[in-house]
């Protein structure tokens, strides 16, 4: 069960969408809250706003673009006074920070019994979001799918993207909407449907989804969906979703299996309404249409068109 919660926020409302889930899962994982934001300037920078002794951190500091390139043939201007940027730009990184904090302090405050922490990092938004996560194996990472300032176009954006593809922890999206003032809880996740397909990737995921909501304490339906046109025998998915689900159920979760025809996506979504599923949890590798899940049309389908929150779990998850 996670330990630690990861929300990247960027001040926008949209962004404050994953705040409701944020608050249900500390509670019900028992688990502490890093409130995230990230200022899209270069470490270096930031480094003169938290330690603004002279000199510091010069040499991470990169001369301007306009310097010319050692092979230059009129040889390479010598006139850049320094590496150090200017007190104008420390005095701006610095208001920005000011602010970033003065938002996560009040953010913080909307968590009852929640042990919450406020970080302010430089840098590159999905780099430092990795980073946050992988100091501790026991993290999750809880994303709006819309926002601004590097969140800008979460599964379809190069940020949330990258951060997808590259986690070692589950990933856990929920879709913005834009009116979300962010405020409150949602109910105890305890029913979850997740989607199989044969593949070890896939059924890999039932454990740690189990783990992390209690070990046996929720509702579990397996769902595979032969992608027409048909890619696999029914018969033959029928007798392994019945094998499957037994196997789970050896291992103490409840869990009920369905194979279904049609778009992956469609009925995905279709089986999580009739189902009133809390949420989806996906494996970002496998066969027969998942294998796409995390940047292809099933996931954004699936993200943009269900009301349910996502997880999603990493194949390079580390167990």
């Amino acid at each position: 069960m996670a330990a630690r919660i990861i929300v990247p926020l960027d001040q926008s409302a949209i962004a404050e969408s994953a705040l409701p889930l944020a608050r249900t899962l500390a509670k019900q994982f028992g688990a502490g809250v890093t409130l995230l934001s990230v200022l899209d300037v270069p470490a270096s920078l930031g480094s003169y706003v938290r330690n603004p002794a002279p000199g510091t951190a010069a040499e991470d500091l990169q001369r301007p673009s306009g310097n010319a390139a050692p092979d230059s043939p009129y040889g390479s201007w010598s006139g850049w006074s320094s590496n150090q940027p200017s007190a104008r730009q420390v005095e701006d990184i610095a208001s920005e920070t000011a602010d970033a904090e003065r938002y996560l302090n009040a953010i913080a405050d909307t968590f009852d019994n929640v042990h919450v922490e406020k970080v302010v990092r430089y840098g590159k938004p999905a780099d430092r979001i990795l980073e946050a996560a992988e100091l501790r194996n026991d993290s999750v990472i809880l994303l709006a799918s819309h926002g601004r300032t590097g969140l800008g176009r979460a599964l379809i954006g190069s940020v949330a993207a990258r951060v997808v593809q590259a986690a070692q922890n589950p990933v856990f999206v929920v879709r913005a909407k834009r009116e979300s003032t962010g405020a409150g809880e949602l109910e105890p996740i305890g029913h979850i449907l997740l989607p199989v397909d044969g593949s070890a990737f896939a059924e890999r995921s039932i454990p740690i989804v189990d783990n992390h909501f209690g070990g046996g304490k929720t509702q579990m339906d397996l769902i595979y969906v032969i992608e027409t046109p048909r890619y696999a025998n029914k018969a033959q998915a029928e007798e392994y979703m019945k094998w499957l689900s037994t196997k789970v159920g050896e291992k103490g979760t409840s869990a009920t299996h369905e194979v279904r025809e049609g778009s992956p996506a469609e009925q995905i979504i279709k089986a999580a309404e009739e189902r009133n599923a809390d949420m989806i949890a996906m494996s970002t590798h496998g066969r027969s249409g998942l294998d796409r899940f995390v940047l292809g049309s099933v996931a954004e389908r699936v993200l943009h068109e269900s009301e349910r929150p996502l997880m999603l779990i990493p194949a390079r998850m580390k167990n």
